[in-house]
């Protein structure tokens, strides 16, 4: 009868200290693996691309024969050559010196863009010609009217590991001239004029 009692007791005890079953949590973000199960770094939503991509081009116009108001640079200690914009992206120069022709009839050039340690987000790059109607396309397609930089692109060089991030790309225009690139952040938006010649 003693060990009748002192069963019941402890299943007492047991059901008074218990703790109730959780809650249902939200979903956690899921993780990136590569097929060797290599930790990718995380992607941009598609809300968010979208968001930056409906704003409008505030891009200046150019007369045609006037002169070309280029955005100056200045050194920062990017690891890279002289940056031109206000940031927190930048481009590293302030020309487009574009090559041959391609078989659509755009004209392509490298451009390295570059992020602030102080801005770990994303930006959309978009752009068109201040002084004619060429547009500016990216990635050798007249189809690619817009440029993502990632919050990492994968891309590691001299000052990787004190914050400054970089995008390498192919900048395509239809001719010479005067062109704006619009730089779009989540809470920002800057503007890059370029000058593009052969």
């Amino acid at each position: 009868m003693r060990g009748l009692v002192l069963l019941v007791a402890a299943l007492s005890l047991v059901a008074c200290t218990a703790t109730p079953a959780a809650s249902p949590s939200a979903p956690s973000p899921t993780v990136r693996v590569d097929a060797g199960g290599n930790v990718l770094p995380p992607l941009v939503d598609e809300k968010t691309w979208s968001d930056l991509s409906s704003r409008p081009l505030q891009l200046p116009t150019v007369a045609s024969g006037s002169d070309c108001p280029i955005t100056p640079t200045r050194e920062l200690a990017s690891g890279t050559g002289a940056l031109a914009g206000s940031g927190p992206v930048y481009a590293v120069g302030n020309v487009i010196a574009y090559g041959a022709r391609m078989s659509d009839g755009i004209f392509g050039a490298k451009v390295l863009w570059v992020a602030a340690p102080d801005y770990p987000g994303p930006a959309l790059m978009r752009g068109r010609q201040l002084d004619g109607s060429g547009g500016v396309f990216f990635s050798n397609s007249r189809k690619v009217t817009e440029l993502r930089f990632e919050l990492d692109t994968r891309v590691r060089a001299g000052k990787s590991n004190e914050g400054w991030r970089y995008l390498p790309s192919t900048v395509n225009v239809e001719g010479p001239g005067c062109y704006g690139l619009q730089i779009d952040g989540p809470g920002w938006t800057t503007t890059i004029v370029m000058r593009a010649l052969a």
